[in-house]
């Protein structure tokens, strides 16, 4: 069995506080997954996810408005016959990637992750 979604939004973040405004911003961005359960137990979903954040004002420090594009991709594997307690395991990997136009807020992270579960 196959399992597929998508995700589509956009988020605004205005405080209508003069002194507040300097963190307010718009994020739009857009996510995939995908699940595909093998007979067996055994289940994969891979996912991935780009977004845009645009700062409203100027970086107070560097003069300039911020604005960062990120992208994730990600995958998890869990065995629904290794239950206990109605929570199965499930190992993953991904990688995040964010670039901005103020360097200093640019950053790469690679990551092993490893849990429990009732969603399967």
């Amino acid at each position: 069995a196959s399992r597929g979604a998508r995700r589509i939004g956009r988020r605004e973040a205005l405080s209508g506080l003069p002194k507040e405004d300097r963190h307010a911003s718009r994020l739009v961005g857009l996510g995939l997954s995908a699940t595909r359960a093998f007979e067996g137990g055994l289940s994969i979903t891979v996912d991935a996810s780009a977004s845009v954040l645009r700062h409203v004002t100027p970086d107070p420090l560097f003069g300039t408005r911020r604005v960062d594009r990120n992208e994730r991709v990600g995958v998890r594997g869990l065995h629904r016959s290794l239950r206990y307690r109605g929570f199965a395991p499930y190992v993953g990997w991904s990688v995040e990637r964010n670039r901005s136009n103020i360097p200093i807020h640019e950053f790469r992270i690679r990551g092993v992750l490893a849990g429990i579960t009732r969603r399967f």
